[in-house]
């Protein structure tokens, strides 16, 4: 493999001038980024345009919003919510018009807040519970509202909906009535996030009496209904990736029977169903990425023997598999991840050369690895895949410098720094924002911190040391850009 050729970093420093101003839910360390002490928070009162967020902690006052501009004294604390004694963990961001909206561990326990870029707009939207824990989750927008789940006390985890006011925040039905969870959000695998999709957010809920099946609402009550109950009952269907391709909707789920397979929304008459795509039973579909149309995901044939490899939806129905990668019995586990460059890129292991990074057009023949990043019969451990200026970027590992920032524009492969060298970097949370790419990694010196890249050597670079020395800065989940 080759590494990526290093440029002169001086234009992108002249650049960082005239950055607009970057939020950043993050802690550099104080010696680097300003004050911002107590309870409040530092930078300017004049509302940013575009910024990213992340959590972190400077090791004094626990995991709390930050600011940057993309330098290390540009980067302060946005505002200390949970006060002295304690972390806020913000979460969830999700943005609504010009606001931000996450969830965040306050005075009021766990509630929803909502943030401008600035200390003075960054505030609880609402006590929704105020004898204690309303612990607001998967937030999602939908016509000109932010929905998510949350209990008021009264009620269990149910459907909730805000305006960004304390007065415009209320429960859209309480869908397992009194006290118990509707359990919004309880899926199998990689879970199923509030999917708009025909008009109306699509998600999971319980009512007491069918299950964890799928719903949808229009934002009123009246207008939120069960879709299908695919496991007749109360027991649970546990809806997973709903993924919409070619204008359908199409999802995961278990049967009465505990077969695992591929369903699709069906719109055409008075009341939405679900209808099963797959001839047979059992299937378990997983890692549904929509790509030229039609849904490609990971299954084993109907019946099982648990040799999972490509599939994908048939434009006349039903479905077919892509290729048999690691032939015969054995499992390629095949993992579609992301499209790029118009074609589908996906983690597989072809017998040879371990888990590797592949790509398909979504024909048999154009199904090709990419390259051996990790010689022999060795996992690349390739995860974090990105988009940012024409490469696809990742995670990955040769064997040799450890987990690192990898890069391929669909031909060569290239490290594009060994950022821990001798152990893992671990480069994770990759945002693209303003012409460069920012992740945390670990360079074995001063922990987890917010680093950047224009795609050189050289201009792959630690941004500041939030948590002075080995502690880790940036303890969140996500970098999230405004922009």
């Amino acid at each position: 493999m080759q590494r990526i050729s290093s440029s002169n970093r001086f234009a992108e420093r002249i650049r960082f001038g005239s950055r607009t101003a970057i939020l950043a839910l993050a802690g550099l360390a104080l010696t680097a980024c300003g004050s911002g002490g107590g309870g409040g928070g530092g930078g300017g009162s004049s509302t940013p345009s575009a910024f990213l967020l992340f959590r972190a902690d400077d090791g004094s006052k626990g995991a709390e919003p930050w600011t940057s501009d993309g330098s290390g004294s540009g980067t302060e604390l946005l505002k200390n919510i949970k006060g002295s004694g304690g972390d806020s963990r913000p979460d969830e961001f999700t943005r609504m018009g010009d606001t931000v909206f996450f969830k965040a561990n306050g005075p009021d326990n766990s509630e929803l807040y909502k943030t401008d870029g600035t200390a003075g707009g960054t505030q609880q939207v609402k006590d929704i519970n105020p004898s204690g824990y309303a612990g607001p989750q998967h937030l999602a927008t939908y016509d000109g509202a932010l929905y998510f789940t949350a209990k008021d006390g009264s009620n269990g985890s149910e459907l909730w909906r805000s305006d960004g006011t304390a007065s415009g925040t209320r429960m859209v039905k309480d869908i397992n009535p009194g006290p118990g969870d509707s359990e919004p959000g309880k899926a199998l695998y990689s879970g199923l996030s509030p999917t708009v999709y025909n008009n109306h957010l699509y998600f999971n809920a319980n009512d007491g009496t069918n299950g964890v099946e799928l719903w949808r609402t229009d934002g009123t009550k009246a207008g939120t209904e069960r879709v299908t109950d695919i496991n007749n009952g109360s027991d649970d269907s546990l809806p997973f990736g709903l993924t919409v391709a070619g204008g359908t909707a199409y999802f995961g789920a278990q049967d009465s029977s505990s077969n695992r397979d591929l369903y699709r929304v069906d719109t055409s008459g008075a009341s939405p169903k679900a209808v099963k795509v797959n001839s047979g039973n059992g299937i378990i579909p997983n890692s549904l990425v929509a790509f030229d149309g039609e849904v490609y995901f990971r299954a084993q044939p109907a019946g099982g023997n648990f040799d999972y490899e490509l599939w994908r939806t048939a434009s006349g129905g039903g479905i077919t598999q892509v290729k048999d990668i690691n032939s015969g019995s054995n499992a390629s586990q095949a993992a579609p991840r992301l499209v790029f460059d118009g074609k589908l890129y996906l983690t597989a292991n072809g017998g040879t050369d371990g888990t590797e990074l592949w790509r398909s057009d979504g024909t048999a023949s154009g199904t090709k690895q990419v390259a051996d990043i990790n010689p022999g019969s060795n996992d690349s451990r390739i995860g974090a895949l990105t988009v940012f200026n024409g490469a696809l970027y990742f995670q990955a590992s040769d064997g040799s410098s450890g987990d690192e920032l990898w890069r391929t524009s669909g031909g060569a492969v290239g490290q594009v720094a060994d950022i821990n060298p001798g152990g893992d970097s671990d480069p994770a949370f990759l945002t693209v924002f303003d012409g460069t790419l920012y992740f945390r990694a670990d360079d074995g010196i001063t922990g987890e911190e917010l680093w950047e890249t224009d795609g050189t050597i050289s201009g792959t670079q630690r941004v500041g040391d939030i948590n002075t020395g080995l502690g880790d800065g940036l303890t969140g989940s996500a970098i999230f850009a405004f922009q």
